[in-house]
């Protein structure tokens, strides 16, 4: 396995004492989950020896998840769920963890994700390299593998390892099939988030194979290396795991969408259903197409799906984006891909052919009039190349290339959908769409000053929104302090925390209908409706009484907006 790539997470917390709790369905014998957390952070993080380890009891309720009331304040104190570990990216290490990290910096992140095959084998590690992380890997395949054994409690059928914590380190299992995850954090992020970022990891891998090859696989051969199958693809994963908390879909599990004129997107619709431009010319998609996207790296701008069909989920919809994001330069220059793709909830057994043509691209040149366009060139391929000139105040990094993303069941279809295209490309142009999408993409994410309102402009910092009957979400421009990685991924950690509020993680938990919290840096809230779900941010010292007033003006505002954003 090749050395694996980092980021600015900053360096792990360690200490030489550790308090560790076990959540699984089983009572665990405690000197038997001592030698198994030992052996854990032993090779992960420091030789440094551990005291005692205390199980948590069956019974034990967390004030944070016993949440029964329909409305809550919660006030964070400093060091307070984690929230504020995300100031500090280095700390201060004993001088045995300073010797290991001289050996291996690897350990030192504060959030790990791990891939192994029920045999121990290494699949992915998010850090490390094989050397390192191949002991630990069985470390972690010894302990799913106790638990699935242990029948002292009668069940014949053993357990599952869910979680236990160590210290600062909380440490998640998700077992699905032959394929074990493990997510190990620091960051206060809770259990439930971490087991869902596991979920997105694992759709990610199957993208590339489906359940069904994985199942043939593993039951042919029990050993069997991935790495082999998944070879060049570890990209797809690194960008999935590093937008977790930069890019709100994640948190959300919703689709991003911007802020479009009803007559543009009933336009795009159309042109993408039914190519309607006149009734003469009218022409519907080639019939083996399920779905067609026209989109960016980061937003959906249409759609279209085939009759009969389910709606495209949202976690398949954030596989295609990963994709875009991972191959920028791949499908530039004209180049129509046609790939092989699975969308595990589409179909986890199955691949689709997935058709992706850029079909609309921008250069930024010298120029003040932002609304100038180019002549229109067209290459052997038919994509349309357009030179966009920026006005000072709107940089071309704003901008982003769009999409038209087909998927096919026919594996012969590529001809069919790239003549489609060329259909799709014409009747755009000749209804003026790009021009008017580009304009749409300059400005987006929009800024706060498009609420119009001075009583919303002048208090909220940030807000999002998520339609519960499109599972699409809108958030508006990041402006300071949000505008820094470490800033962002505060709020999305309290944003986090919000939902969990809203849809509790256990059954026992009554669900939340308005929600404030008040943080160091921040105070935020979130509103449920029938419709929607809203959160947003505001100064730490706002009454609670003008953010409730100032939430409810965004759900009246959201409301009269509602269809140039949703659909």
């Amino acid at each position: 396995m090749n050395s694996l790539m980092s980021d600015d997470d900053g360096l792990l917390p360690t200490t030489n004492t550790a308090e560790n709790y076990f959540n699984t369905r089983a009572d665990i014998p405690l000197d038997t989950g001592e030698a198994l957390v030992e052996a854990i952070l032993t090779l992960a993080i420091s030789n440094s020896s551990q005291e005692k380890l205390s199980r948590k009891k069956d019974d034990d309720q967390d004030s944070e998840n016993s949440y029964t009331k329909q409305e809550a304040d919660i006030v964070l104190e400093p060091q307070q769920n984690g929230l504020d570990e995300l100031e500090n990216t280095q700390h201060m290490l004993p001088s045995n963890v300073m010797e290991a990290e001289s050996i291996s910096s690897w350990s030192s992140h504060r959030k790990h994700f791990f891939v192994l095959s029920s045999a121990g084998k290494p699949i992915f590690s998010r850090y490390g390299n094989e050397s390192e992380i191949t002991e630990l890997m069985g470390v972690f395949q010894t302990i799913v593998s106790f638990f699935e054994h242990d029948t002292s409690d009668g069940d014949s059928l053993g357990d599952v390892i869910q979680s236990f914590t160590a210290g600062n380190h909380l440490f998640v299992f998700k077992i699905m099939g032959p394929i074990y995850l493990v997510g190990v954090s620091a960051t206060g992020e809770s259990e439930f988030e971490l087991e869902k970022q596991l979920g997105y990891i694992h759709d990610q891998i199957l993208s590339i194979t489906t359940l069904a090859q994985l199942t043939r696989i593993f039951e042919k051969r029990s050993n069997y290396d991935l790495r082999q199958l998944l070879t060049g693809t570890d990209a797809f994963l690194h960008k999935s795991i590093s937008n977790f908390r930069r890019f709100l879909a994640y948190t959300l599990d919703s689709t991003p969408t911007i802020y479009i004129g009803t007559k543009l997107r009933s336009r795009m619709n159309k042109i993408l259903g039914t190519s309607a431009i006149t009734e003469s010319t009218a022409s519907v998609p080639p019939s083996h197409i399920v779905y067609t996207l026209l989109m960016t790296p980061t937003t959906l701008l249409s759609s279209w799906k085939a009759t009969n069909t389910q709606p495209l989920d949202p976690k398949d919809t954030i596989i295609l984006m990963n994709l875009l994001q991972s191959n920028t330069a791949s499908f530039k220059s004209g180049i129509e891909a046609w790939t092989p793709l699975c969308l595990p909830h589409f179909s986890s057994s199955a691949f689709l052919n997935a058709y992706v043509s850029c079909i609309f691209s921008r250069e930024s040149g010298a120029g003040c009039d932002s609304s100038s366009v180019g002549e229109g060139s067209v290459n052997g391929l038919g994509n349309h190349q357009y030179k966009i000139h920026h006005s000072i105040d709107r940089p071309s990094s704003q901008a982003e290339d769009v999409y038209l993303v087909c998927l096919s069941k026919n594996r012969e279809g590529f001809f069919d959908i790239s003549e489609y295209k060329h259909e799709v490309v014409k009747k755009m142009e000749a209804k003026a769409c790009f021009e008017q999408i580009d304009t749409c993409l300059l400005d987006s994410p929009y800024r706060i000053t498009l609420l119009g309102t001075q009583q919303l402009t002048s208090r909220i910092l940030h807000f999002a929104c998520r339609a519960k009957k499109s599972m699409q979400y809108t958030e508006c421009k990041p402006e300071p302090p949000y505008t820094s990685h470490k800033d962002y991924e505060r709020l999305v950690l309290l944003y986090q925390l919000l939902l969990s509020k809203l849809y509790p993680p256990k059954a026992s938990c009554k669900p939340a209908k308005l929600v404030f919290v008040k943080g160091s840096h921040e105070a935020v809230i979130a509103m449920s409706t029938n419709s929607y779900d809203i959160m947003a941010a505001f100064h730490p010292l706002i009454p609670k009484r003008e953010a409730e007033e100032c939430v409810m003006a965004l759900y009246r505002w959201i409301k009269k907006n509602d269809v140039s954003f949703f659909w």
